[in-house]
């Protein structure tokens, strides 16, 4: 998710398509893998405000790769 996430960011940057009247989804869809509810909330959780839901049982490693690949996200998608 989190790389699908920087995907759209990156077209939105580079299309210089943010303002106040857009807003930007971020769809994702799967062939053979089952996404499930509650990691898609904690990703969203955590992609709306920059920190992880405490019981996020993936949050550490997303942490450490994040801090690693130095990763920031523009926070552009809306939904």
């Amino acid at each position: 998710m989190l790389e699908h996430s920087r995907q759209l960011e990156e077209k939105i940057r580079d299309g210089e398509l943010v303002d106040d009247k857009t807003f930007f989804v971020l769809v994702l869809c799967g062939e053979g893998f089952h996404w499930r509810q509650r990691n898609l909330e904690d990703f969203v959780s955590f992609y709306r405000t920059g920190s992880h839901l405490a019981d996020d049982p993936l949050s550490r490693m997303e942490d450490k790769y994040i801090a690693e690949k130095r990763i920031t996200l523009d926070r552009t998608i809306s939904r």
